[in-house]
C-alpha cells in the first residue's frame, strides 16, 4: 500500500470529518490496537469472539465492494458505519481501504441511546457504554458526503486498477437491468417470462 498516499487520505478526511481510514490486506486480518480503533472498537474486539465477527464482517463487506466495483457502505455487527473501497492491481485483490467506525444518527436515535446488545458479553456495560457515548455520531447525509471525499481521495492517491472497478460496477448494473426485465415479465404474463429475441439481447449487453 502506497503509505505517503494513506497519509494524504487520512489527513483530508480528518480536516472535515472525525473518521479514522485504515489499510487492510484482502484477508481482512487487522490489529485492533491501531489507532484506527476507537476506545469502543477495542472493546468489542477484545474478545476472540468479536474479533472472529468483526473480521467476518469486514471480508463480507469486501467482498461485496469487489463483486460491485464501487464503494460500501456498510452497518457493522456493533452498530457503527463504515465505507469499504477495495484495491485491485491487474484484475487482482491486494487489500482494502475502511473509513468510518461511526455511530449513525437516525430520525429517532439520540446520543443518549446505548449500544446494540451482546456486542462485548465480556466486557461491564458501564464501561462499553461509556466508550459508546465518546464515538463520532454523524447524520447519513453527513456520512454519504465523507464517502464520496474518500473515494476521491483513494482514486487520486492510490494506484488502483479502477478500469476493472468500472468494468465489474457496470457488469452488475447491467445484470441488475436484466433481473427486473425479467421479473416485470413474469410479473406480467404466467408463461413464458419473455421471448429468446428479447433473452438473446438482454444477455449480449453482459
Amino acid at each position: 500500500m502506497n503509505k505517503s498516499g494513506l497519509g494524504l487520505i487520512k489527513f483530508e478526511i480528518s480536516k472535515k470529518f472525525p473518521f479514522t481510514v485504515e489499510a487492510a490486506a484482502g484477508d481482512c486480518f487487522f490489529n485492533s490496537k491501531s489507532s484506527c480503533f476507537s476506545p469502543y472498537c477495542r472493546l468489542v474486539e477484545s474478545s476472540p469472539e468479536g474479533y472472529e465477527k468483526c473480521v467476518a464482517h469486514r471480508r463480507l463487506a469486501l467482498k461485496t465492494a469487489v463483486e460491485t466495483g464501487q464503494k460500501n457502505i456498510v452497518l457493522c455487527h456493533a452498530g457503527l458505519i463504515t465505507c469499504v473501497y477495495p484495491i485491485l492491481r491487474e484484475g487482482r485483490l491486494e487489500g482494502a481501504l475502511f473509513m468510518g467506525k461511526a455511530r449513525i444518527r437516525s430520525e429517532s436515535e439520540t446520543e443518549n441511546d446505548p449500544p446494540p446488545a451482546g456486542v462485548a458479553p465480556r466486557v461491564k456495560r458501564a464501561v462499553l457504554e461509556r466508550a459508546w457515548q465518546h464515538t463520532p455520531i454523524v447524520t447519513p447525509a453527513v456520512f454519504r458526503e465523507a464517502a464520496d471525499l474518500f473515494v476521491e481521495l483513494v482514486k487520486k492517491h492510490i494506484p488502483n486498477d479502477t478500469g476493472t472497478l468500472a468494468a465489474k460496477y457496470l457488469t452488475a448494473r447491467q445484470q441488475d437491468e436484466i433481473a427486473e426485465v425479467i421479473h416485470r415479465g413474469k410479473a406480467e404474463v404466467k408463461s413464458p417470462a419473455y421471448s429468446y429475441p428479447l433473452e438473446r439481447e438482454l444477455v449480449s449487453r453482459v
